[in-house]
């Protein structure tokens, strides 16, 4: 079939393919855009030729190289295509009003605004960088959500946090409206996604969901575009089976609640959807390949034609953070020592008289 162009800045996206069309979508910058490789491999490794996969990349800045890179992942599949998707009109926008992290930028608030972006679609389904597909994803996406506004799995770790620490339950109390066993229950993690557009569009979800963001507590949101997404959508989200959403089992497992540990562990005996979020005992699969199931990781990385150079800037910035952290030991030994040497001149010098 012909293939879709790369629609203008802000412009009017449309479904890749009339029938059948399986709509996904990731958002990355270009710190990311080579591990992103990795995920949209395992994804087109697990699909039907019965179906379209119109994968949809959200980005503000992206070298000319990772473009190309991108967009070669389908170029050879009849049945699947790789957009990008420029989203410098919103980031510019709300540059500097939404909360940030130190390793992620802008981006992480595109969820947000999917309804405007997709706005020809009844549905999409989003991704993290940091997943492994290992099912056909055209299996989620037609789940039967009903009215709901958003599908995805409870985040049992956050889950873990609430049931273990009051502060954080005050927290959720008093900024996410989620307490006791609506925390427990409800809250989900937003690395795997499936958004009823048609809902969103309705009932205006957008807007809450901006105004939400940009109304931050004071100290900011905890978990930034997570802690918006439940606040604004609980009451409204189906929930999936969790092996659509499946963390690697790590040392804090056993602390959870037994149902709940239960279902770790199901989900972690055949999971559909891997998704390599941080934890205590737990680190991303690029920079330890030692991560529980980091091997499935690792299988995907190896077939890409730039795996030695992502390979090797990889193992450049677990080196140049190694660096970094001697620096800073040997910047604080030596301010230890500055204050030692000015208290032994002030002593010597009769400032002060020396401790006894």
């Amino acid at each position: 079939m012909e293939r879709q162009p790369n629609p203008r800045a802000d412009g009017e996206l449309k479904p890749a393919a009339k029938k059948n069309n399986i709509a996904i979508c990731y958002a990355t910058d270009e710190k990311y855009a080579g591990l992103l490789g990795v995920s949209l491999l395992s994804l087109l490794e697990h699909v039907s030729s019965e179906n379209f996969y119109d994968v949809v990349v959200l980005y503000r800045r992206l070298s000319e190289k990772s473009k190309k890179r991108l967009e070669a992942f389908a170029q050879t599949m009849p049945n699947a295509s790789v957009r990008l998707y420029d989203m410098s009109a919103y980031a510019e926008k709300y540059e500097g009003k939404l909360m940030v992290r130190a390793w992620w930028g802008i981006e992480i608030w595109f969820k947000i605004f999917l309804a405007k972006v997709f706005r020809r679609y009844s549905r999409v389904l989003m991704l993290d960088v940091d997943t492994i597909i290992e099912e056909d994803v055209a299996k989620l996406y037609r789940t039967r959500m009903g009215s709901q506004w958003v599908s995805g799995c409870r985040d049992l770790k956050i889950i873990r946090l609430a049931r273990k620490d009051e502060r954080f339950q005050t927290y959720c109390k008093d900024e996410l409206g989620l307490y006791g066993q609506a925390m427990y229950e409800s809250y989900i993690n937003v690395g795997v996604l499936l958004f009823n557009i048609r809902e969103w569009k309705k009932c205006e979800v957008d807007k809450q969901l901006v105004q939400t963001a940009l109304d931050a507590p004071k100290g900011g949101w905890r978990f930034p575009e997570q802690d918006v997404m439940n606040r604004v959508c609980h009451g409204h989200i189906f929930f999936l089976d969790q092996a659509w959403d499946t963390y690697p089992l790590d040392n804090e497992v056993g602390n959870n609640d037994p149902a709940d540990a239960e279902t770790w562990r199901r989900a972690c005996e055949k999971p559909r959807i891997i998704h390599y979020v941080n934890g205590a005992g737990l680190s991303k699969p690029w920079i330890n390949p030692g991560t529980p199931m980091g091997e499935r990781w690792w299988s995907y990385a190896r077939k890409l034609p730039y795996y030695e150079e992502l390979l090797y800037t990889n193992i450049c910035s677990i080196l140049r953070g190694e660096m970094n952290k001697k620096i800073t030991e040997q910047a604080n030994r030596m301010t230890e020592l500055e204050k030692a040497l000015t208290e032994l001149g002030r002593t010597l010098t009769g400032q002060v008289q020396p401790k006894k």
